[in-house]
């Protein structure tokens, strides 16, 4: 709906200026401390300027060239997988057999979700290269905010990548785009949504999530995000949740449950 009354740049901005406010408020009222050192810094940043700037102009400017929400959703599902083939050589992490099954069934079940509630279109081959970029943008972000992140505080860290994309994504609505915007109950919804659920919630907890986990374990959880939301539209919009979907929604869970399943050992005890 945002994208109906704004340009991409002009709504990521918007959602900027919003999200900077209550952190900034948040910042006001907590006091924490600020990031030290140039390194933790610099590292804050490049998480933001991949995140906030590079990730959602390809979403948003993807479905501005005709990919339909569906598609992006589709591709971006792949995400686990691409983290669980590249997090071994990039950070160590060892993929068992169990957690690949689990990989794929969740795979299986978020595109089971995902065709059978959602247009799957595209206009553009242009604009799938974008969902493309964002596919692999949301997995560098995942790979280098495990390699690099410390646990800093939330508030200013956010406070800062919000800064950050306001920064990038402001002249870059004002000179592509000049800015325009249809003030309506719509927009003002969407905003609300994604100044609130996305980057107020969602990704404060994605972040710190995988500063705390397995990058592999963490995305697992990505799959899980379009049952989810389709359970969300039935119960409060009405929309029909189909039986494949609903059969989607438990491979969806069953899968994310094996990639993220903890064993247990007992130990043995000591011989006397």
């Amino acid at each position: 709906m945002g994208l109906e009354n704004s340009e991409p740049f002009t709504l990521l901005s918007l959602r900027y200026v919003f999200a900077a406010l209550i952190f900034f408020g948040l910042f006001i009222i907590r006091k924490p401390p600020l990031p030290r050192g140039v390194n933790v810094i610099r590292n804050i940043t490049i998480t933001g300027l991949l995140m906030q700037v590079v990730f959602f102009s390809f979403v948003y400017n993807a479905i501005k060239f005709g990919v339909s929400a569906g598609l992006v959703a589709l591709i971006a599902s792949m995400q686990p997988i691409l983290v669980g083939l590249l997090s071994p050589s990039i950070m160590g992490e060892k993929i068992n057999n169990r957690q690949w099954v689990g990989l794929l069934l969740g795979l299986i079940g978020a595109t089971l979700v995902i065709m059978y509630n959602k247009i799957i279109s595209s206009e553009s081959i242009f604009g799938i290269i974008l969902a493309i970029g964002a596919l692999f943008t949301m997995s560098a972000v995942a790979l280098f905010e495990k390699k690099y992140g410390k646990d800093y505080d939330v508030v200013s860290a956010n406070l800062i990548q919000f800064i950050v994309g306001l920064v990038v994504t402001t002249p870059l609505a004002i000179y592509v785009e000049g800015y325009s915007f249809t003030v309506n109950n719509e927009l003002v919804f969407s905003l609300s949504y994604l100044v609130l659920a996305n980057s107020f919630i969602a990704v404060t907890l994605l972040l710190a999530m995988i500063r705390a986990g397995e990058a592999a374990k963490v995305s697992s959880l990505f799959y899980l995000i379009p049952p989810v939301s389709a359970v969300i539209a039935w119960a409060l919009l009405g929309e029909e949740m189909t039986y494949p979907a609903m059969f989607g929604l438990v491979v969806t869970m069953l899968g994310v449950g094996l990639v993220r399943k903890q064993t247990f050992r007992i130990p043995k005890p000591n011989a006397r």
